[in-house]
């Protein structure tokens, strides 16, 4: 099941009843939204621990699962899983015993980026793949119509352009969008210019300058300060994008292509962030 028809089932109150709920794929905006849905469904749930590899033991696990909520009706415990092959089979061993006779009173998520392979009769795969950049303009519209109000494609592109393919990011900025829109019902080009940071704007015009002006190591000083002041990858990359996409320039194309090569490797964690940047500023000059 993909995550729109999970938020459908819920909203047709016709999800199916399982003891173990798994999201799986590589977005984790959308996988915490999908958790939040299923705590709405009992407001009054009992929460439990939550696993990852570091504090998880086969021991640990089996006993939030096997053991009763004390204040509620349902139990919440959720698991993490990472990539690592050893600690998947020993939670995969874990949960093919459990789920041979599955507590009626605990609810089970798991988040990963790969799904693990178990009973479909007691398990819900809910897939969070991410959106591509092409549609995030339709899927920022969906999220601002959530909150009663309404934005041209044109608009939501900017948007995106300003964010970059960061889902966490986009709805923290359409929340800010929305109080500064007040109570008008459609949100404007105008709106997203009024809340732009005009500190990282400044920021990457510098770095764009030094990147112009073949200064290697000033650019590379420029982006360890952005890191360092907590800008993410995200945010550089799409703020570059902006302003080669808004200011044409020699080779204007083959610069976009590898902003979008290296958006790429930072998502799919081909190298640390940090290092793929770098390599993109060097690439650039």
């Amino acid at each position: 099941m993909n995550y729109y028809d999970f938020l459908s089932s819920i909203a047709r109150g016709k999800l199916p009843a399982r003891p173990v709920f798994m999201f799986s794929g590589t977005e984790d905006f959308l996988k915490d939204k999908g958790i939040e849905a299923i705590k709405s469904l009992y407001p009054d749930m009992d929460i439990a621990s939550f696993f990852r590899q570091e504090n998880y033991t086969s021991a640990n696990l089996l006993t939030e699962l096997c053991a009763l909520p004390f204040f509620a009706k349902k139990k919440l415990v959720v698991l993490e899983l990472s990539g690592d092959p050893k600690f998947r089979e020993e939670v995969k061993t874990t949960l093919d015993t459990y789920l041979k006779q599955p507590s009626g009173y605990i609810i089970l998520i798991i988040k990963t980026n790969t799904a693990l392979n178990l009973p479909e009769k007691t398990v819900l795969q809910i897939e969070c793949q991410s959106i591509p950049d092409y549609e995030l303009p339709k899927w920022i519209i969906l999220q601002v119509s959530g909150y009663g109000k309404s934005m041209a494609r044109s608009t939501a592109k900017l948007i995106s352009e300003y964010t970059g393919n960061n889902l966490t990011l986009i709805d923290d900025t359409l929340k800010k969008i929305i109080l500064f829109a007040g109570t008008r019902a459609t949100i404007e080009e105008n709106d997203i210019l009024g809340l732009v940071d005009s500190g990282i704007e400044g920021d990457i015009k510098k770095l764009v300058s030094h990147i112009r002006n073949g200064q290697t190591e000033s650019a590379l000083a420029e982006l360890d300060r952005l890191l360092a002041l907590g800008e993410s990858s995200e945010r550089i990359i799409g703020f570059l994008g902006w302003h080669y996409k808004t200011n044409p320039s020699k080779n204007q194309k083959d610069k976009i292509a590898k902003l979008i090569q290296t958006d790429k490797v930072i998502k799919t964690s081909v190298m640390p962030d940090d290092l793929a940047l770098k390599t993109l500023i060097v690439n650039l000059i």
